[in-house]
């Protein structure tokens, strides 16, 4: 039976998700552990999925151990001369936090200030911290810092993206296995704050520029989305999605945000068209059984036609912001 749930969970159950756009690897936090991340200097990072909530099933915890304390992304090659687009969603845990997104020139061990300034934020609720800034002639390599200004405070932070201004293509998710999943691209427009902050909410406008490409270097099978006509801009881009469900890591505290009514139907239909397939034995009733599994996978047909109904108003919804609010925890 454990198996019939984390069969339904991980094939069969989609569930729609909103995403931005990022070229760093686990950009969104959505694998366990931080092994895609490098290595933290005086701070305790963890994944975690406590509430309130930020985006998708985890976000990054970085708690301190001395002031400027940072968890560093994978060394990432970059172009001299070139500008980029840095941002993440991020929040302070507590007062007299304040959260610091580094950008780092690795090639010569310095860091690079964004055109409007360094990037900080001390508030206590999801936002968006981003920037622009332009590699100097000489740098090749640059790491993105998640950092605290303080010792002994924490700050959580989710989304993190970057790339090029003026690229044609950006990296689809690495949970993105074929294009139907991709229900709409979306090109943010959230509401400015204050310098260099925006609100945390996805909302934007439809755009119809892109097409749904394998990756044309390596092995990783990683789709890319690439643009018929027009470049990224300061304006990132941002996706809905379905994306399957993981399986449980523990059956007795993992907890799934799942629509209960179709994972009922499906597994009870999956037990009893199993049992049909078993001879008839002992004082079993086979055609109780039978009629057991017809019951069944009439009602997790029906609940499959609603799920498919809500996908496909996602990927004919309009440009209006209706569906902007999506989020899957």
């Amino acid at each position: 039976m454990l198996d019939f749930i984390d069969d339904v969970l991980t094939q069969e159950l989609w569930l729609p998700t909103t995403t931005a756009l990022s070229e760093l690897p686990d950009y969104d936090m959505e694998n366990s552990g931080i092994t895609h991340w490098g290595t933290a200097t005086n701070v305790t990072a963890s994944k975690v999925s406590t509430e309130p909530s930020m985006m998708g099933k985890r976000w990054m915890s970085i708690a301190t151990t001395a002031a400027n304390g940072y968890l560093p992304t994978k060394t990432i090659t970059v172009e001299p001369s070139t500008t980029y687009y840095v941002g993440a969603l991020v929040r302070a845990s507590a007062a007299a936090t304040t959260a610091a997104l580094v950008v780092y020139d690795e090639t010569n061990s310095a860091a690079i200030t964004p055109n409007s300034g360094a990037l900080t934020s001390t508030r206590q609720y999801t936002h968006r911290l981003w920037g622009v800034f332009t590699t100097p002639s000489t740098c090749n390599q640059i790491t993105i810092r998640l950092s605290n200004q303080e010792n002994s405070v924490t700050s959580l932070w989710d989304e993190v993206v970057l790339y090029a201004i003026g690229d044609r293509d950006i990296a689809l998710p690495s949970w993105v296995r074929n294009r139907d999943q991709v229900l709409g691209v979306f090109e943010s427009a959230s509401q400015h704050i204050d310098t260099n902050l925006q609100q945390g909410t996805y909302r934007g406008w439809r755009t119809g520029e892109w097409e749904i490409n394998p990756s044309p270097v390596g092995t990783s099978g990683q789709l890319r989305l690439v643009s018929r006509y027009s470049k990224l801009g300061q304006n990132p881009l941002y996706i809905y999605a379905t994306r399957n469900e993981e399986a449980y890591s523990n059956n007795n505290s993992d907890t799934k945000h799942i629509l209960r009514k179709f994972m009922l139907a499906a597994v009870a239909f999956k037990i009893f068209d199993r049992l049909s397939a078993h001879p008839l034995s002992g004082t079993v009733d086979q055609n109780w059984i039978i009629a057991q599994r017809e019951k069944y996978m009439r009602e997790y047909r029906a609940q499959q036609y609603a799920m498919e109904e809500t996908i496909q108003d996602l990927r004919t919804a309009g440009n209006d912001d209706r569906f902007v609010r999506v989020k899957v925890i």
